[in-house]
């Protein structure tokens, strides 16, 4: 039995060395897979330090970092608006690892945002748990470097059901929108064919508008939606909306709303709603599809 016991000491012991040297030498798929998780991952932001000493992130603390495997990726503003006015909701941008696999690049900016000054950051420690970046210094600067560090925005669900699998394939999905009718009228207009959710096992969700407005000037920030699977998993309650939402216009959510499923499949999603848009209530049926394929 002591055999047993100090073997499996050994095992742990060694485990725990791999890891942190996995953390200094990292292999650059390794690191790849738990940065989009062989598909898309969303990661929200845990903790910023400055010069050594730990931020208040109050403001930005539901940013969301969502990363792929075709090596695009999203800032996903959160529900509290840190410029009061300004109508963007995320900003889209491309990413790379560096040959070694301990940098992370990014580039091609649609906006600026908490990732615009810090094009390259060190891949400081990654786990499928938390991933910690720190800024690069130019060797003459006396300052230490900033560091943010982001945690998993959803657990992983090996046991969730078949249309939950469907619809979030186990950890987050995102559905970008194709098509939309309204009262069996189709809608043309390009400002909603870049909005998207993000649909994660767990029950939760994100409403995210895209750089394009239908009503010009809107404010808006993303939504933040629970949902909950009813009536055998063939509609889609929202269970809770983001206190904050500040349409101008448009369709008004509201907790208890359902999505009727016309087609669930691992390449589109269609529903159908019944609600107020503009203040008339109307029915719409909406088509996604996946971003990442």
């Amino acid at each position: 039995m002591k055999r047993v016991f100090a073997l499996i000491l050994i095992l742990a012991v060694s485990v725990i060395a791999f890891e942190r040297c996995s953390d200094k030498n990292p292999d650059p798929a390794v690191t790849a897979s738990m940065l989009h998780n062989d598909y898309a991952k969303l990661w929200v932001l845990s903790e910023i330090w400055t010069n050594g000493v730990k931020g208040d992130i109050a403001t930005q603390k539901d940013e969301h970092l969502l990363l792929t495997k075709n090596q695009t990726g999203m800032l996903i503003f959160g529900e509290v608006d840190t410029q009061p006015g300004d109508t963007l909701t995320c900003d889209n941008f491309d990413w790379a690892l560096s040959a070694d696999g301990k940098n992370i690049l990014f580039t091609d900016f649609h906006n600026n945002n908490l990732l615009f000054d810090y094009p390259e950051m060190e891949i400081y420690s990654i786990t499928s748990d938390k991933v910690e970046f720190h800024e690069i210094l130019a060797s003459s600067s006396s300052r230490t470097a900033s560091k943010f560090i982001f945690i998993p925005a959803v657990k992983s669900n090996s046991n969730a059901s078949a249309n939950n699998k469907l619809l979030t394939q186990g950890n987050i999905k995102i559905w970008i929108t194709t098509g939309t009718s309204i009262d069996g009228e189709v809608q043309v207009n390009a400002c909603r064919r870049d909005d998207f959710y993000v649909f994660g096992t767990d029950g939760t969700s994100i409403k995210v508008f895209g750089d394009l407005h239908c009503i010009p000037g809107d404010t808006a920030n993303n939504d933040f939606i629970k949902w909950t699977f009813i009536e055998n998993e063939t509609r889609i309650m929202r269970t809770e909306v983001n206190p904050t939402w500040n349409h101008t216009g448009g369709q008004q959510l509201n907790i208890g709303d359902t999505m009727n499923i016309l087609k669930l499949t691992d390449t589109e999603f269609i529903y159908e709603v019944t609600n107020r848009f503009d203040g008339v209530t109307k029915k719409a049926v909406i088509t996604n599809v996946p971003l990442v394929k």
